[in-house]
């Protein structure tokens, strides 16, 4: 393909990506690419930035250089290489996730492309139209997060830390976060989360909230609905969008009909099956408000799948701290404004 079509497919998307000829010179980079990757040069061979070589068929690549966004896919496309940096890749499962999506896709960059064409593009015309969000909002739902896996977390202590720094942080941009948890939230309930899923999908829920938000005000409610016997993470804020889009088919085109930045991964992840446990509700009542809620997965007590946090506190707390002052960092750059 040539640039032109890259730039129709990726010019907007939230996520950088860049192409080069097959000797690493650089031939396109979209605007996430502009910048997250500034080490990025147009018309420079960037082989030895390739880690751990520059790639002769499609496959995980590391990318060496000072931002968040070191992980990509890199995928063949006739003569040219096309990385495609996802920020679901930046996560501690990076390289599963591209090995996933080659297992389903197959690697031919043509392929992976089939039924994405209108995700990567839809940018270009938003249904809900309304809105305009600042770029650099965008950084929270694209930062790198550095996660133990394979473990078991008590709830609360993964999002205390979270509802404080979210509350602590954007006051200072406009944006006023409250918290609650309600009297009949269980912490017995035991969940099984793949953390680094459900904190690539809150983080677009939050971004979403912000984006329509007409006060600026966000709730965060984290509660029991002891019918289901399940958690649920509500998100609240008035707004003066008149009513969700009706879309039918899965929660996913929901998202990519809202978040046009965000369409074509979230559209990717779905695909390959990493969105089969995100159950999410998103509505808005005759008063204006809107409500997203996220439903935290159930698993019976067998599982043994709550436990203490003692031993991981540490580890854990360090990690979101990176993740939210990341987010910080960014929305908090010199040309940013909300």
């Amino acid at each position: 393909m040539n640039c032109e079509i890259y730039q129709e497919l990726f010019h907007y998307v939230a996520f950088p990506v860049f192409a080069t000829s097959e000797n690493g010179r650089v031939l396109y980079k979209n605007l996430a690419c502009e910048k997250y990757l500034p080490e990025i040069y147009r018309s420079t061979s960037i082989k030895n930035k390739i880690y751990p070589e520059f790639p002769q068929e499609s496959k995980p690549v590391r990318i060496l250089c000072s931002s968040s966004y070191a992980g990509a896919l890199a995928m063949m496309d006739g003569e040219r290489i096309v990385f495609l940096c996802f920020s679901r890749l930046q996560r501690t499962d990076g390289t599963a996730v591209a090995e996933k999506i080659l297992s389903v896709f197959g690697s031919d960059f043509s392929d992976l492309l089939v039924g994405l064409r209108r995700a990567t593009a839809l940018k270009k015309c938003n249904a809900v139209g309304a809105y305009s969000v600042d770029e650099d909002l965008l950084s929270l739902v694209q930062t790198d997060l550095t996660f133990w896996q394979h473990e078991k977390y008590l709830l609360l202590s993964v999002l205390n830390p979270i509802f404080h720094r979210l509350h602590e942080s954007f006051e200072t941009i406009g944006y006023e976060f409250s918290s609650n948890v309600e009297r009949n939230f269980l912490e017995y309930l035991p969940v099984q989360l793949s953390i680094d899923n459900f904190l690539f999908l809150l983080g677009k829920l939050i971004f979403l909230v912000m984006k329509y938000s007409g006060t600026c005000q966000v709730k965060m409610i984290l509660f029991s609905e002891l019918s289901y016997s399940r958690h649920c993470l509500r998100l609240e804020t008035m707004t003066n969008l008149k009513a969700v889009p009706q879309m039918q088919g899965s929660r996913a085109l929901l998202l990519e009909e809202l978040m046009p930045e965000c369409a074509s991964e979230i559209r990717l992840l779905d695909r390959i099956g990493l969105m089969n446990d995100s159950d999410f509700s998103i509505h808005i009542d005759a008063l204006g408000t809107l409500a997203v809620t996220y439903y935290f997965p159930y698993r019976e007590p067998d599982w043994h799948c709550v436990q203490s946090m003692d031993g991981f506190a540490l580890p854990i707390w360090g990690n979101i701290e990176n993740m939210i002052n990341g987010i910080v960092a960014k929305i908090k750059d010199k040309d940013a404004f909300c």
